[in-house]
């Protein structure tokens, strides 16, 4: 998201629209692998240097761990994960909406389009809102120390329904940014705790841990596009309001997690 705004800034003014897409759709990871493939030590022979790789990786244990209650625990990740990537994701297509609608009633809904497209610093206003997830995810680990897992994704939700409902009383670019700022902080948050858990074998226990990840990142992935969909074929208030209900839905499921104990 960050590199896709910083890029529109610096590029859409001088290149024409598909060249952008393809400049941003470069696959980054392709020299990494390559690097990866061409410098990995095939297997040694060597008895000592077999015994030194053990130390560093060593032999998994294959005791089977079984976990109660197996079917709730994956619907409450699951309902967790997608009511977080619902009202995250979403502020990559609500800032733009946002400022879209301040121009439209500045200009007036009859003027220019090209006065009300998205563009210049405005793509730095994106990728400002967007880089708060690193920040959320790096905050995470010392709040893992201060506050329970409950406690912490409580409070997450109730600061992001508050900022929903400023959000849609308030309507000035300065308090949409400021908001959404926020609330991307709060979804890298809750996107590491929601990692901990879905990788975290006395969870879903060893017999049904693949499937129980599987359905859980499902479960996301539902609720970004939900989120995105939302923002993209409703006005911006009805999509504000839902994401406030949502978010709201996240306490409840929150407090149901009695499994979690990080």
């Amino acid at each position: 998201g960050v590199w896709s705004a910083v890029l529109g800034y610096l590029l859409l003014d001088v290149m024409e629209w598909r060249t952008f897409i393809l400049v941003t759709s470069l696959p980054l990871f392709i020299p990494p692998i390559i690097m990866l493939h061409c410098y990995l030590q095939e297997r040694s022979d060597d008895p000592e240097t077999q015994e030194e790789r053990d130390e560093i990786m060593p032999i998994p244990n294959d005791t089977e761990i079984i976990v109660p209650n197996y079917a709730a625990r994956v619907i409450k990740i699951g309902m967790f994960g997608a009511t977080c990537t619902f009202s995250g994701l979403m502020t990559i297509l609500l800032v733009p909406s946002l400022i879209q609608m301040f121009k439209i009633r500045e200009v007036g809904p009859n003027s220019d389009c090209s006065a009300t497209v998205t563009h210049g610093t405005e793509f730095l206003l994106l990728g400002l809102v967007t880089s708060a997830t690193v920040l959320g995810r790096m905050f995470i680990h010392f709040a893992r120390k201060k506050m329970s897992f409950r406690k912490r994704q409580v409070l997450v939700a109730l600061i992001k329904v508050g900022c929903f409902v400023l959000m849609a009383l308030e309507e000035n670019l300065v308090v949409a940014v400021a908001t959404n700022f926020v609330i991307r902080l709060l979804f890298g948050v809750s996107v590491m705790d929601c990692g901990y858990i879905l990788y975290d074998e006395s969870y879903f226990g060893t017999a049904g841990f693949a499937l129980g990840c599987s359905i859980s990142v499902a479960a996301g992935k539902m609720g970004s596009l939900s989120g995105l969909a939302l923002v993209a074929f409703a006005p911006p208030f009805y999509a504000m309001i839902s994401a406030a209900v949502v978010s709201a839905m996240q306490i409840p499921v929150v407090f149901s997690m009695t499994e979690v104990h990080t």
